[in-house]
């Protein structure tokens, strides 16, 4: 079937002012709304993609990749004997770093109370751990990480209603279930500096101090827990070497992911739920262009009539109606593709900041989704193909042995 042939009966059928008003406005809203639906799809995919890629990436420069689960009698010395760890110690391009962690109660200078969760660590592994940080730490002055002196989460800090150089007392929660006839223990500290590392259980929750300078009061703790945190050249490898000495681990071992599963869990349901609903407004949108279709078979008989009494057959007459209903169907959809692909590259290079940087997600960015795109495209010919031919089957019994009856 010459194409030719199908442009001529879609521009006279569906787009000329002569033509049945009913079926013009049919088309044209079908076409339109197969053209916003596409395009809204591949947008809104584009920029899920970015929000789940920008999660993990924000996620993973404090998320360790591995971590090792110790005992709270582990003695520091052992860990060069265990066997990851002896293996990773001349791997390059990676970081370990041993960590005190225990709950705490911090109480600041105007009677605010906040839980939080203290971590001990070293001033040398604190200064790589800000150079991860996405922000400028210039200024923070790592020496004076000391005893008596901590640094605190931004979004913490606001709770308590302190500033730098303020004074903070740390409360041992076990301190609490003591007699009414004990006072329980305070500890003062006095706030180093604040950091945000976009990372909202980071920001609204953690207490960093030196485990290295003495301070009985929390490395004697009987609830402190220890850690080894692993950082590789890749988060990816994580798996790899877990699988590898999962089977002479003496210790419990987790992944970035494992420990973060149900936060990448809700990330995928999210995006499979956004996209179920949208692939169902762009189905919704072809079927419209085959009802438009179906108008034009069922109004426009005489026309077909003379065309089988001219000599054309009835498959070529069904070639006919499949080149439209292609042609209207697949065209809305490359539209739509086009128009969802440029607004996705826009706001990848060109990201909207709506919100100021202490949020966690302050711009509306988009990263286009190639293999989404090409699956879109590969569906419409599939549906394409679909409905027609289940339209061929029925137009036979129907509108042309009626015509000619």
């Amino acid at each position: 079937m010459s194409l030719n042939i199908i442009k001529i009966f879609i521009k006279s059928y569906f787009f000329s002012s002569r033509s049945d008003s009913q079926i013009r406005r049919v088309a044209l809203v079908s076409f339109i709304s197969l053209l916003l639906s596409v395009a809204a799809l591949i947008l809104t995919m584009s920029v899920m993609k970015s929000l789940n890629q920008n999660t993990k990436d924000r996620l993973l420069t404090i998320e360790p990749h591995l971590v090792l689960n110790l005992p709270s009698d582990f003695i520091w010395e052992q860990a060069s004997q265990i066997p990851i760890i002896q293996e990773l110690n001349s791997v390059a391009d990676t970081k370990i770093i041993p960590i005190e962690k225990q709950d705490i109660i911090l109480r600041s200078w105007n009677g605010r109370f906040q839980g939080a969760v203290g971590m001990g660590i070293s001033s040398e592994d604190m200064k790589w751990l800000l150079s991860r940080v996405p922000h400028s730490y210039e200024n923070m002055k790592t020496e004076l990480f000391t005893q008596g002196h901590f640094i605190l989460g931004a979004d913490l800090m606001d709770i308590l209603g302190v500033l730098p150089g303020d004074s903070v007392y740390v409360l041992l929660p076990q301190f609490l279930i003591q007699s009414e006839i004990q006072v329980p223990r305070l500890q003062k500290f006095q706030v180093l500096e604040s950091w945000r590392t976009q990372n909202p259980d980071i920001d609204l929750g953690y207490f960093y101090y030196d485990r290295q300078l003495g301070q009985d009061f929390l490395s004697k703790n009987s609830f402190l827990n220890k850690y080894i945190y692993i950082w590789l050249s890749q988060a990816d490898l994580a798996e790899e070497f877990k699988n590898k000495y999962k089977q002479v681990m003496v210790y419990p071992i987790e992944t970035w992911s494992e420990r973060n599963e149900s936060l990448f869990f809700a990330l995928k349901l999210e995006k499979f739920l956004v996209s179920l609903f949208l692939t169902l407004s762009v189905i919704v949108a072809g079927f419209s262009l085959v009802m438009a279709l179906t108008l034009v078979v069922f109004q426009k008989k005489k026309d077909f009539f003379i065309l089988s009494v001219l000599g054309l057959s009835d498959k070529r007459i069904y070639h006919l109606l499949i080149g439209i209903s292609v042609f209207l169907g697949i065209g809305g959809v490359i539209s739509g593709v086009i128009v969802g692909g440029l607004l996705s590259l826009y706001l990848q290079y060109f990201p909207i900041h709506i919100w100021p940087d202490i949020y966690y997600e302050s711009a509306i960015q988009a990263k286009v989704d190639y293999p989404m795109i090409a699956g879109v495209i590969l569906f419409s010919f599939v549906m394409a193909w679909f409905v027609t031919r289940q339209l061929m089957r029925i137009l036979k019994k129907t509108s042309l042995n009626s015509v000619r009856n």
